[in-house]
């Protein structure tokens, strides 16, 4: 084989691979469009699920300092553990707090949301004022200890922002 023939295969073999490359880049480009979700560009879809994800770290670390003061409080007099609770609670919802956002956290770390709905029931303008979240923390043979917080808006009926927080730690016996 002389040394034109195994020159013109080499730019043939190149040709073909830059030609194989540009047709797997234009598959790429295309899968990428049909996949993607209408209206929303990559970095909306990226900064969402960034979001979300950042949530639910919050949340976690909501309830695990939740359960970090539960073995701290040992003695202290109930308005003592009130007072530790809501200030573990306040780094995470704070007044001004949009309702949505605050219960979205309290659901994700673990909360049960309006648990008695005769007293707390779904949000109707005729009935409802505030938000309960219900969260049991620990468990026992003859005890049941709990955390409720409470979410009052800044103005009645009206759920676009947290006006106050009430948290209370309780501990129900049989």
């Amino acid at each position: 084989m002389s040394t034109i023939d195994t020159i013109s295969k080499f730019f043939i073999n190149r040709r073909r691979l830059i030609i194989s490359l540009i047709a797997f880049g234009l598959l790429i480009c295309i899968l990428s469009s049909l996949c993607a979700i209408p209206g929303r560009t990559a970095t909306e879809s990226n900064t969402k699920s960034a979001q979300v994800s950042r949530d639910k770290m919050n949340a976690a670390a909501l309830r695990s300092e939740i359960q970090r003061t539960y073995k701290l409080i040992g003695n202290m007099s109930p308005k003592d553990a009130d007072r530790a609770f809501a200030g573990v609670v306040g780094k995470y919802i704070s007044i001004g707090m949009t309702f949505n956002y605050a219960e979205h956290l309290l659901k994700d770390a673990g909360f049960t949301i309006n648990t008695d709905p005769f007293y707390y029931p779904s949000r109707s303008p005729e009935r409802h004022d505030q938000t309960r979240a219900y969260l049991v923390v620990a468990t026992g043979f003859l005890y049941t200890s709990s955390l409720l917080i409470d979410l009052i808006p800044s103005k009645s009926n009206d759920f676009s922002s947290i006006g106050r927080i009430d948290c209370r730690f309780v501990t129900d016996l049989p």
